[in-house]
């Protein structure tokens, strides 16, 4: 009962009194049961029925202590009720998923169900059974004769006197004569609890000579408490030994491996039965996991060391060639060749900036959106001068990795044309413009020097080196390259979409 009110105070939201009702009706289901109560990790009653019998707040440390400590369910000994009522408090903790107690939800058993027992114990007529507390407080006294149905509740003349309760309460166990309020003479079989705040006593008339049969007799009165204590915790015991516990770690388990953490086992017994084999199972994909994850850094590891040596001996090599051509220009006479030379050693130097752009990190392309807005300040910064103004302006684009390197190799062509073409004295502006208008990119490069070329008309059989690239990168990227000539300049413009058509490569 405990276990599903548990589970149901977790998956339901209650207000206060949605709690109260809750609470009262499942507590009035079992008669020996009363206030069912939800208790917080510092012992104050949450939640609770209106006619409440347990304390607003648990004094008991030492059985506080013990909730937040168990594992199980577990019983306290005697304790009064806010109204007088004698009461044994049943105790489950709950605890969240980390296995941190949050509270309990307690239970108190009435003690007066000793009439219930005192029905069946078949006594002699005259005798009365009495529950007394360590301090000799009698907290029920009942009759063994009666018809069903009549209240068997004793008269106070008959409960034993004090000195004859404290004796009993003291001793523990045995058989004993003694006096009643009343001033008869009687025999009391009697037997404490273990922690010794109960004594449960029987009390016979002394002429039956009930010493010869008192260890039976407190066989018999122990075995139902016994049985009703051992079957609440059995009940409580087995359903989380067997079940609950090892539910609970197995769920634990798969969320902190879904959260990331490959380290995380179920700590359940590889048994036999249907959790264990599941245990196991779980353990064994979960050991797999972490081994391939662990092949798979170490591959990447690998991986990433050499792209790191790839590119930067592409970079070296791009500048070795550069450095190379300078060295040879020295010796070329001819305009025209020495023309050509420079483009080419002005290009090469271009590649290598923007390759040291695109492979920045230690694992390969950085693929945040900054990248275009550095892409254009490093264009920029690399073609502007004292007399010649590159002005970008580049909104932040996350460019997929297979659209970065034609994005760059068109913007440099765009730029590297203008830079040679659009001014005859080299003085001048040339406005780049990059932005994104949903799924669609669009480049535009405009200057207000010279008309377009001839050998960009369409049509033109001999196309220059730098239309050619213009067109193939924009071919990978899927896109439309558009020329607008204006009354002073020029604006060559690209439409494409954020996803590159699938290609067989990732770069061209």
């Amino acid at each position: 009962m405990m276990e599903t009110v548990v589970a149901l105070i977790d998956t339901r939201p209650f207000d206060r009194t949605g709690c109260r009702q809750f609470l009262s009706d499942w507590a009035d289901r079992y008669a020996s049961f009363t206030s069912l109560t939800l208790i917080s990790r510092r012992g104050d009653a949450l939640c609770a029925p209106d006619d409440n019998e347990l304390p607003s707040r648990f004094k008991n440390e030492a059985f506080l202590e013990e909730m937040s400590d168990a594992e199980s369910m577990i019983v306290s000994d005697y304790t009064v009720g806010q109204s007088g009522m004698p009461l044994i408090v049943a105790a489950l903790p709950i605890r969240d998923d980390g296995g941190r107690f949050e509270g309990a939800i307690a239970v108190g058993i009435d003690l007066r169900w000793m009439e219930f027992l005192t029905r069946r114990l078949d006594l002699p007529s005259g005798s009365t059974v009495t529950a007394i507390g360590s301090d000799g407080k009698v907290l029920t006294h009942h009759r063994a004769e009666g018809e069903a149905g009549d209240n068997l509740e004793a008269p106070r003349a008959t409960v034993p006197v004090e000195d004859i309760r404290l004796e009993m309460a003291t001793i523990g166990s045995g058989a004993i004569r003694g006096t009643t309020e009343n001033g008869s003479d009687r025999v009391f079989g009697f037997q404490r609890t273990d922690t010794g705040d109960l004594t449960i006593a029987v009390g016979t008339p002394q002429y039956m000579e009930f010493e010869r049969y008192g260890a039976a007799l407190r066989d018999t009165l122990a075995a139902p408490m016994a049985i009703l204590v051992l079957a609440l915790i059995a009940a409580a015991y087995a359903s989380e030994s067997l079940v609950v516990r090892w539910v609970r770690l197995l769920t634990g388990a798969a969320i902190r491996m879904s959260g990331g953490d490959l380290d995380a086992r179920s700590n359940v017994p590889h048994a036999r039965y249907e959790l264990g084999r599941l245990a196991a199972a779980f353990d064994s994909m979960a050991a797999s996991i972490q081994d391939k994850q662990a092949q798979i850094h170490a591959k990447a590891a690998q991986y990433r060391d050499l792209l790191h040596e790839l590119n930067h001996r592409v970079n070296n090599n791009m500048q070795m060639i550069a450095s190379l051509i300078r060295m040879k220009a020295k010796g070329v006479t001819d305009p025209q060749a020495r023309l050509v030379i420079d483009d080419l050693e002005q290009r090469l130097r271009a590649l290598s900036e923007i390759q040291r752009l695109l492979y920045r990190r230690e694992d390969g392309f950085d693929e945040d959106p900054e990248y275009t807005v550095r892409l254009g300040r490093l264009l920029a910064d690399f073609y502007s001068s004292d007399i010649l103004t590159v002005r970008v302006e580049a909104d932040p684009i996350p460019i997929p990795r297979p659209s970065a390197v034609p994005l760059a190799l068109i913007m440099n062509e765009l730029i590297t044309n203008a830079c040679k073409h659009a001014y005859s004295d080299g003085r001048g502006e040339i406005r780049v413009n990059l932005r994104r208008d949903g799924d669609t990119v669009h480049l535009s490069v405009a200057d207000d020097g010279a008309p377009v070329p001839d050998e960009w008309t369409p049509g033109q059989e001999e196309e220059s080196m730098g239309l050619r690239i213009m067109r193939s990168m924009a071919a990978h990227l899927g896109g439309d390259m558009e020329i607008r000539p204006a009354a002073q300049g020029k604006s060559i413009n690209l439409a494409f979409p954020l996803v590159a058509p699938a290609s067989g490569s990732d770069q061209p």
